[in-house]
């Protein structure tokens, strides 16, 4: 019976014996493992994006006021205002190249128009009319302030101007607004009797008469 009881205890000395070795070898092998500390995941680099330069708005010339430059005549313009405003009783002089010049010649801000004509010779009775809607004058028999006394023909002594055959003259339109002589309103109108060489452009290009060869 003692023996027995001895052997007991033997055995439950030896399973207690046993298993704190194996607990000892588990935490020993537990303690020689590396700790693993997980890093936090960082998020993919983003693409570079190009920046790209912000389109300026086109920078306009500064608007000015003056009107655009009008075109230079063309013969069916020029013919075309003889007709309205002289009432075809002159034809242009083809003699002069060109025939016409255009300049602000009153000084008004519009432009006008110089043309060297020549009367019809069935039409010189209405170029004559008092009635007519032209002025006709000869520019030498002006008065100009300043002028020598001994250069100008004394009012009293000036006869009315008449157009005659073969007369060489000058037709001025002036200009009404910014359409200029082009306008319907240019009723304004000089016939100068002697005129051509009086009239320049602002270019100081007068109307020359065309030259022909030897």
């Amino acid at each position: 019976m003692f023996r027995k009881k001895t052997t007991l205890l033997c055995l439950s000395a030896l399973i207690l014996t046993i298993t704190v070795a194996l607990a000892g070898c588990g935490r020993k092998q537990e303690e020689g493992k590396p700790v693993v500390v997980e890093q936090p995941v960082k998020p993919p680099p983003s693409p570079i994006t190009a920046i790209l330069p912000v389109a300026q708005p086109a920078i306009s010339p500064v608007a000015t006021n003056e009107p655009p430059k009008p075109l230079p005549p063309k013969p069916e313009d020029v013919n075309e205002v003889l007709a309205r405003a002289y009432q075809k009783v002159v034809a242009p002089d083809t003699s002069y190249e060109p025939p016409f010049v255009v300049g602000d010649f009153n000084g008004d801000g519009s432009e006008d128009l110089a043309i060297a004509v020549k009367p019809h010779e069935e039409m010189l009775g209405e170029i004559n009319n008092d009635l007519a809607n032209w002025v006709l004058e000869d520019p030498r028999n002006i008065s100009l302030p300043g002028a020598l006394s001994n250069t100008q023909i004394p009012a009293s002594e000036r006869k009315p101007v008449q157009a005659s055959k073969g007369d060489v003259m000058l037709a001025i339109v002036h200009g009404v607004g910014s359409q200029g002589w082009r306008n319907p309103e240019a009723k304004q109108t000089f016939l100068l009797k002697n005129g051509n060489a009086n009239v320049e452009e602002p270019s100081n290009r007068k109307i020359q008469r065309k030259t022909t060869a030897a």
